[in-house]
């Protein structure tokens, strides 16, 4: 199946063109993520990410856009694709140390029903090859995923789900799969201003001898008053694909 990226984007052009002359909500966001895992190879990767984040709500349309800073240490065929970190078959697997800009990510999603308590959004994202591929700061090639995102308000709680499918750019000397994904969620809100939540991530394996993703993220959610608001979380993986233990902490600004 092909995807006509370029028409895809030039939609996307032609909505935030739009969207820019809409009245919309910001929000800017910065944060930092630790992260540790095999990821399918024999020795250990550390990678910490500080992430810049902005998104601009104009109904019926959400607009995102992240910009990480990454630091990574451990074998040289491991390498980061925007929020995943893939071992690479036939790669140097040496040890080595990178910093410096990661895959930027962008990405639209359209609210396309919401009623009773259920919300409906059709989103795309990309994820550009902005990072270093030479030091492992990504793959050296861009990816395009295609997702349904859907919620249910149930009293304070509120269960939500993910499908999607995201198609790989190649390496050289690689061939990775274009694979499905998923997550299911839980989020409860505790008290008017706080809210904590469990969230089961699925993804199918790139490569033939890989593994496909699995983890579990466990966050907390608090906001001080109408315009700041703080979310922490901790990451486990079920499989060799995933990371071991991360977690993170995000800080969320709406002027």
């Amino acid at each position: 199946m092909t995807i006509p990226f370029r028409s895809l984007l030039a939609c996307a052009g032609l909505t935030l063109a739009s969207l820019v002359q809409a009245q919309g909500a910001w929000t800017f966001s910065a944060g930092v993520d630790h992260s540790s895992g095999k990821y399918g190879d024999s020795g250990h990767t550390e990678t910490l990410t500080l992430p810049l984040g902005i998104k601009y709500e104009a109904q019926p349309w959400t607009l995102r856009l992240t910009v990480p800073y990454v630091v990574m240490r451990g074998p040289a065929n491991v390498v980061a694709s925007g929020g995943d970190r893939i071992a690479l078959q036939g790669r140097n697997s040496g040890h080595r140390q990178a910093e410096g800009p990661g895959d930027v990510v962008a990405g639209a999603a359209w609210t396309a029903w919401q009623e009773a308590g259920w919300l409906v959004d059709f989103g795309a994202k990309a994820k550009f090859a902005t990072g270093d591929a030479d030091q492992g700061l990504s793959t050296g090639e861009n990816d395009y995923s295609l997702y349904v995102d859907v919620y249910r308000k149930l009293g304070s709680g509120t269960i939500f789900g993910t499908l999607g499918k995201r198609w790989m750019g190649d390496p050289a000397g690689s061939d990775l799969a274009n694979p499905l994904y998923g997550t299911l969620g839980w989020s409860q809100r505790l008290t008017p201003a706080t809210s904590a939540g469990l969230t089961y991530d699925y993804r199918e394996k790139l490569q033939a001898t890989g593994a496909p993703v699995r983890e579990a993220t466990v966050f907390v959610s608090h906001r001080f008053g109408d315009a700041w608001k703080v979310q922490g979380y901790v990451v486990t993986g079920f499989s060799a694909a995933s990371p071991d233990l991360g977690g993170g902490i995000l800080v969320f600004y709406s002027p």
